[in-house]
């Protein structure tokens, strides 16, 4: 009985301290569960599976509410890319406050605070028929600002709960959330909004965050050491961009992150017309599409979970962004549905492997004083990714959607190809 409690409190506690592979059991295992035998990080897992569901649940209830009121397309796509801006411009500073608090625990609690008041005002201009769209774009540049502070701390906050040879299994379990969050929590958003109206499903969000905010105060985050404080906040962006720049291997990795995100991860924005003219298959079929994509992803997800402290992580990097390019370009030749569902899985399968263990090396790499501004970098990906959709959907108009969904999947293979034979210290990453 003693050594059991000494190893659940090693385990809750600690992990983040402790040699690698002392925390759980002596014999090494993989199993793909492994990351959530520690309690805290058990506890950030529910609160990233909540936090999604709301997320997805807000972007139906949102689109749905903009759509009614504009009948503009390009009105929810506006507010959509509102939510990316403070990302953008704020991204750096929330990585900033990261690497300052000496608790990145107390930046989820105010961020998920601050989401819970702007999601039950929204609720209540509903409710009251008071709700204009500036409204709605204000609260979204709000929840914007706030996210711009969670991602960098959440991120950083994952290597702190376990240790280093459960953080492949803890980002990918992290993934597996967003994931399964992507594949159930529209349902769940489109059934709220369909029975309860929109001001119901934001309610329900609300909700949602009362059970996150509650599994946030239970977690206890490990103290940590933080940087000088006597700098400016200037200063420390300034010294965090250096830090970049001058470790090419974290350099190389964010430049892998961001290609995607700026080339073939928008492939969305071509699923309507593919959907529509060329394979023919309606709006049902689009779903189809996405929904394989989603299937893919979270396959992806738990295979990473599953692989342990994998040691040719490298190769396998440039493996699934090479095999996700590839995905895209036989896509945009498949003339059958079959096929296409086919190729967009393998594309979410190879995608997520490829992201998540992008994910694992560079937390593995970074330092801890400089690990919030680091992955705030890493977090512009998705602010810069509605740039991305304008440029493909712009060269669409131009070229037509085949030839552009083939050039976004071939500068994944160009690229991917170009660092393997230029930069061999990626490929020998474990």
């Amino acid at each position: 009985m003693v050594g059991a409690r000494k190893k659940e409190k090693l385990a809750n506690g600690m992990a983040a301290k402790l040699p690698a592979g002392k925390a759980v059991s002596k014999i090494e295992r993989v199993r793909t569960l492994d990351a959530l035998g520690y309690r805290d990080y058990r506890l950030l897992w529910y609160t990233q599976v909540g936090s999604s569901m709301g997320q997805w649940m807000e972007n139906v209830a949102r689109d749905w509410l903009v759509y009614q009121m504009t009948d503009s397309a390009w009105m929810v796509g506006l507010i959509n890319a509102a939510r990316a801006v403070p990302m953008i411009f704020l991204g750096l500073f929330g990585g900033v406050v990261a690497d300052m608090v000496v608790n990145r625990r107390q930046i989820l609690i105010v961020t998920k605070t601050i989401n819970l008041l702007l999601t039950l005002l929204m609720a209540v201009l509903i409710s009251m028929g008071r709700i204009e769209v500036w409204h709605i774009f204000a609260i979204t540049v709000g929840i914007g600002m706030a996210m711009a502070f969670e991602q960098p701390a959440r991120n950083a906050l994952i290597p702190n709960l376990v240790p280093s040879d459960k953080l492949m299994n803890a980002v990918a379990l992290n993934s597996a959330a967003l994931n399964s969050s992507r594949i159930v929590g529209p349902a769940i958003g489109g059934f709220l909004v369909t029975f309860f109206g929109v001001a119901g499903a934001y309610y329900a969000r609300g909700f949602l965050y009362v059970f996150v905010l509650l599994g946030l105060f239970m977690m206890v985050a490990p103290e940590r050491s933080v940087f000088t404080r006597r700098e400016s906040i200037g200063k420390n962006m300034v010294d965090g961009l250096s830090y970049v720049r001058n470790n090419q291997t974290v350099f190389t990795l964010l430049v892998l992150a961001v290609v995607p995100m700026l080339f073939s991860m928008n492939y969305r924005t071509l699923m309507p017309v593919f959907a529509r003219d060329i394979l023919e298959i309606g709006a049902g079929g689009m779903g189809l599409l996405l929904s394989a994509t989603g299937v893919g992803s979270l396959t992806g997800a738990v295979v990473v979970a599953s692989l342990g402290d994998f040691q040719h992580k490298g190769k396998l990097l440039l493996a699934g962004m090479m095999v996700a390019g590839s995905s895209l370009v036989l896509f945009s030749a498949s003339p059958w549905l079959a096929g296409s569902v086919l190729f967009m899985a393998t594309f979410g399968f190879a995608d997520q492997c490829y992201t998540m263990i992008n994910q694992t090396l560079m937390q593995g790499i970074i330092t801890d004083d400089f690990r919030g501004r680091v992955m705030s970098v890493y977090a512009l990906d998705r602010g810069l990714q509605s740039a991305g959709a304008l440029m493909a959907g712009g060269v669409a108009e131009l070229a037509g959607a085949p030839l552009t969904m083939a050039f976004l999947g071939a500068v994944n293979v160009v690229v991917a190809t170009g660092v393997a034979l230029r930069m061999p210290f990626i490929r020998r990453l474990k």
